[in-house]
């Protein structure tokens, strides 16, 4: 297998690098984007069959890891025009203005789970618990509760949906309750 993924990376990375230049316009960003492609097709080589074959799949490895880092590259365009000019205490202020908001949300987020579970069934309730506080195995669950794993299985995944559906309509208050106050907070 080692031989034939390296004769697969000498055939094959002058032209994934140019690919990713093509992308990138960098060559010492395509050099290195093109070795984490042929880093993850030796992570995943369990998968694989390193052949001539290989090579749409690294070219799709190739444009998505290109992609990823153009999205890095306009993150960090966004993140320096934003704090240029401003002074480490603003930048810091603002960090914890958005640390706290987070702290909030996440407070917030647990309060509303914990109501949506007590109004589970008693049944499916305890299940839950067992299963996520407890880490505790569907056959383990099983066997305390004296049910099928099957039935495990069905009111996990009732709580779950449950859970899902009075989640959805709190985020969506979340997020317009965090657009305001970002509003209210950076400008």
């Amino acid at each position: 297998m080692t031989e034939a993924f390296e004769q697969m990376y000498i055939s094959n990375f002058h032209k994934i690098k140019s690919f990713c230049f093509g992308y990138l316009k960098d060559d010492a960003t395509a050099e290195s984007i093109s070795q984490d492609v042929f880093v993850a097709a030796w992570d995943n080589r369990n998968n694989l069959e390193f052949s001539n074959e290989l090579l749409p799949y690294l070219f799709v490895v190739a444009k998505n890891k290109c992609l990823n880092e153009i999205k890095r590259n306009k993150l960090k365009k966004i993140h320096s025009v934003y704090f240029h000019g401003k002074s480490k205490e603003d930048v810091f202020y603002a960090s914890l203005k958005a640390v706290q908001l987070d702290l909030l949300y996440s407070k917030d987020l647990e309060s509303e789970l914990n109501k949506i579970i007590k109004k589970l069934p008693e049944t499916v309730k305890s299940t839950f618990r067992l299963s996520r506080a407890g880490n505790k195995k569907y056959e383990e669950i099983a066997k305390i509760e004296n049910i099928s794993v099957k039935t495990v299985e069905y009111r996990i995944m009732f709580a779950l949906r449950e859970l899902r559906k009075a989640l959805e309509k709190h985020l969506v208050k979340l997020f317009f309750l965090g657009l305001m106050l970002s509003k209210l907070l950076y400008e």
